[in-house]
């Protein structure tokens, strides 16, 4: 074939192997859609390498989305079914951010495959992977809807020589329009470890690692800073937040939960308190008096941090899975992950927070600021909550929004803007946004950062990509392991690059987190600014407050003699032993109260206590950092307990513990996986047997054995480890199972039920008996060997006591009650549904009462006879 130019000045090109063909075509292979909105014409191109002229859509009538643009035959291309083939083409838009849907149909219309792109103000090629059917006649590229003059340019076809999913995907800007790559060499780092979150406050800049609080003193323009203290390791560090008076550090650890330190001298932290969040702090932000802290799941927690020594929880909101929080003008914006969304509260009346609205986002939520009215969205991974590595949008959700929220129940997108090629992995997954000046700063991970000119609210202006790197040969490189899912902007066989994570600047400097290795500091660019921005809020939530939020009314809910113990703490767990009930109460310890609901005593904890368990006249508390604590009970005075030994394994939080028959042995959540613990020598415990299946995040471990032998625990969606102690622990050394994947996932749970095990599902209800082998040949979804009943969608952990089956669900704050029949074979019939003011957890009985945990609310008791009553 012979090289031809189209009357238009565009070429068509497709590419097999080493050889180009242009395609022959006349003026109609390229149509103009929506002729009525707009026009099309060829123009030159002088501000893009490797183009040189391009199409102009001048869009100059408000089409209809999706309805202006062009449409380009697919039959030259000579596709062949089966094949991989990648269209790329260079996109700009002149005005205002908009986006591009690339459609690739069949002769009646119906999309075969495509994507929605996101367009900026600067040359940036796209690359569509697409396996061709065979079927293919057109390519539809239709604009959103904006007016103005678009430019497209390079519109080709690839045939590729790899998988789809190895085939080139994604944007990427063309350097030569008006931007930087800058690349910190690996082993520039300050020597601390992998780095979270930096702070840069004046004269001293924070920065923490799983290692600790590290503080750092600036030096003159252009130096590095000093370190001059180091901590001890506390726990899993992710954000920190100063007081406005700059007298406080508040440092969220997710199952370490929060840490807050006195900063009054600032070389010189001080721990002052730890605050008992409701599930794994993660984001933060302080306003005024008031710290609220992304708590995933469970939503954001509000506590009253005026006195640094005292905090004390306030109220909570349920705002999903929630990584990150920003308040501005009394209304709080939470990024949430998984729904892809910023969600809008107002939280002007701390005590009765409420969701006004939702802001869709293009990608997982996560990272969030607000200056002058703009929210700046750092988002994540995919853009839909379902993606399919099928689809070529796969891994494209990693950029930044931007939003006027001067009316935040009306927010209105001002623009988008991508990082360049494909990015998905499961660790560290977390993107937050810096705001100073005209200048943002988005820290998008393995993405690296990128700084982007904001003086034009509807068109940034990328002005850098600054990466962290080392290349094979180079000190510090390795190769990683991705997962088959996982995929990057790079060959990790070549290249290793920093997970940068959050970012800071003050007098021309950038701190950078690197959570792969280290704190990073990069000087002399025009781009970095003097300071961020600080909180300019104008409105603030309300001073007073009663502290009644976790107030809940047992009589007017249906329960029989219901009385409450309100310590002021949170209330995860508790045990009976004689007449007395001992409390696990967070930051408070354990407590000792009588049936009236009396404290007989207290013993401050080790660390936080988030779980409680007692077996003959021994207490096994799980206490975060502190590990598994072991106390006797004084079986002539029983108010009294003595402390007797422990096992911690460094700072990995032991939060949830349950016993073998003849508690030789603790199964116990230790950090993100679990462990079996040998307790036969209570003053020197040792871990027996540690189990790698990443759990999320509690409540996955049976509290009591079924068949007086069996205890198990669930990763989510993996692994479920059978323990086998032999009736009554009879056995020498437990049998141990580790190849099961029951399915069974986060937000349910398993529980004993005399000789067999029941594991909740929505709206199943699965049974078994532990000890067929059958059982653990497949999950319990399509398992020959289970018994599966259904029941009303009921999300939650479950308890059986006597006929009752209790399911409750601490992040909905719902208990639901069934009543079982007496040979188990009919499906429960649900008798009771309550919503408390609190987190119900894992209920226990002493044959007359029910003792349910409620964590800020308390300790509820009740009558077990009145569960059927309304």
């Amino acid at each position: 074939m012979k090289d031809k130019i189209l009357p238009l000045m565009f070429a068509l090109l497709f590419f097999l192997g080493a050889s180009a063909y242009a395609m022959e075509a006349d003026a109609t292979d390229i149509t103009l859609v929506g002729g009525e909105y707009g026009t099309l014409k060829n123009a030159p191109v002088n501000d893009c390498a490797g183009l040189t002229n391009a199409l102009e859509l001048d869009c100059t009538a408000l089409p209809k989305s999706d309805s202006f643009g062009i449409s380009v035959p697919v039959e030259p291309f000579e596709l062949v079914a089966g094949k991989v083939y990648v269209l790329s083409f260079y996109a700009k838009v002149t005005d205002a951010y908009d986006t591009l849907k690339v459609s690739i149909d069949d002769k009646s219309g119906k999309e075969l495959t495509g994507f929605t792109y996101q367009l900026c103000g600067q040359w940036t090629q796209i690359f569509v992977p697409f396996k061709a059917t065979g079927n293919e006649v057109n390519i539809r590229m239709t604009l959103g809807g904006q007016l103005q003059k678009v430019y497209l340019g390079g519109i080709r076809v690839d045939a590729s020589d790899t998988t789809f999913e190895g085939a080139r995907s994604g944007y990427y800007m063309v350097e030569s329009d008006g931007w930087e790559t800058v690349v910190v060499d690996w082993g520039e780092g300050m020597g601390i470890g992998n780095c979270a979150d930096v702070i840069a406050n004046g004269e001293y800049i924070y920065a923490i690692t799983n290692k600790g609080l590290h503080v750092f003193q600036a030096n003159d323009r252009g130096d590095n800073p000093t370190l001059v203290k180091s901590t001890k390791p506390y726990g899993d560090f992710r954000q920190m937040s100063i007081t406005d008076d700059g007298q406080g550090l508040v440092v969220t650890a997710r199952t370490n939960e929060v840490f807050v330190f006195d900063i009054s001298d600032p070389v010189n932290p001080v721990l002052a308190s730890r605050i008992d969040s409701l599930e794994a702090a993660t984001g933060i932000d302080i306003q005024g008096k008031y710290c609220f802290i992304a708590d995933r799941v469970f939503g954001v927690d509000i506590v009253d941090i005026s006195d640094l020594y005292h905090p004390v929880m306030v109220s909570n909101i349920p705002t999903g899975e929630t990584q990150d929080c920003k308040v501005y003008n009394g209304y709080l914006y939470a990024g949430v992950w998984g729904a892809c969304k910023v969600r809008v509260c107002d939280v002007r009346d701390v005590e009765n927070p409420r969701v006004i609205g939702d802001i869709q986002l293009k990608g997982r939520g996560d990272g969030v600021n607000i200056k002058q009215g703009i929210l700046y969205a750092a988002t994540g991974h995919m853009e839909s909550k379902t993606p399919q590595a099928t689809s070529p949008g796969y891994a494209l959700g990693n950029g930044m929004e931007m939003y006027d929220i001067t009316d935040p129940e009306n927010p209105v997108l001002l623009s988008r803007v991508r990082a360049d090629g494909r990015m998905y992995c499961s660790y560290p997954d977390v993107w937050r946004v810096s705001v100073a000046g005209h200048y943002a700063y988005l820290a998008s991970t393995y993405n690296g950062i990128y700084v982007y000119d904001t003086t034009d609210k509807r068109l940034p202006k990328r002005v850098a990509h600054i990466e962290v790197m080392a290349k094979e040969g180079e000190p510090g490189f390795s190769k990683s392991k991705p997962k088959s899912t996982w995929v990057f902007p790079y060959d990790p066989e070549l290249e290793r690059h920093g997970a940068l994570i959050d970012c800071d600047v003050q007098d021309g400097t950038m701190y950078i987190a690197n959570k792969s290795n280290d704190l990073y500091v990069l000087h002399g660019k025009d781009y970095l600014a003097e300071a961020t921005d600080k909180d300019d809020s104008t409105v603030f939530p309300k001073q007073a407050y009663t502290g009644s939020y976790f107030s809940n009314d047992l009589s007017a809910m249906g329960f029989k003699e219901g009385r409450l113990f309100q310590p002021g703490s949170q209330v995860w767990a508790c045990a009976r032993y004689g007449d007395y009930t001992y409390v696990a109460s967070g930051a408070d310890g354990i407590y000792v109260i009588d049936d009236e609901m009396n404290i007989i005593s207290q013993y401050p904890s080790h660390d936080i206590t988030n779980d409680i368990q007692i077996v003959g006249n021994k207490i096994y508390a799980a206490e975060n950092t502190a590990g598994l604590c072991i106390y006797e009970i004084d079986e002539t005075s029983p108010d009294k307990i003595t402390y007797k030994g422990g096992y911690k394994s460094g700072v990995s939080p032991i939060v949830e513990v349950a016993l073998s028959p003849d508690a030789r042995f603790a199964l116990v959540q230790r950090g993100n996986t679990s462990a079996l613990i040998d307790v036969s020598d209570i003053a020197n415990p040792k871990a027996y047997q540690k189990f790698p299946y990443t759990m999320v995040y509690q409540n996955q471990i049976t509290r009591e054995c079924a068949q007086d032998r069996y205890l198990m625990v669930f990763a989510n969606g993996s692994k479920t480890v059978v323990c086998d102690f032999g009736v009554g622990g009879s056995a020498a050394d437990p049998v141990i199972n580790e190849t099961w994947v029951s399915g069974m996932r986060q937000g349910f749970g398993l529980a004993a039920d005399g000789d067999q095990v029941l594991g909740t599902a929505g709206s199943k209800l699965y049974r078994f008996d532990p000890t067929n082998k059958g059982v653990y040949s497949s999950s319990l979804a399509s398992n020959p060997h289970v018994e599966t009943l259904s029941i009303n969608y009921t999300a939650g952990v479950p308890t059986v006591i006597g006929d009752y089956l209790l399911i409750a669900s601490r992040s909905k704050g719902e208990l639901s009650v069934y009543k079982l029949s007496e040979d188990r074979s009919v499906a429960p019939a649900l008798v009771k549904k309550v919503t408390f003011k609190g987190n119900p957890s894992r209920p226990i009985s002493d044959g007359n009462r029910i003792y349910l945990p409620l964590g800020y609310g308390g300790l509820a008791s009740f009558e077990l006879a009145g569960l059927t009553s309304e």
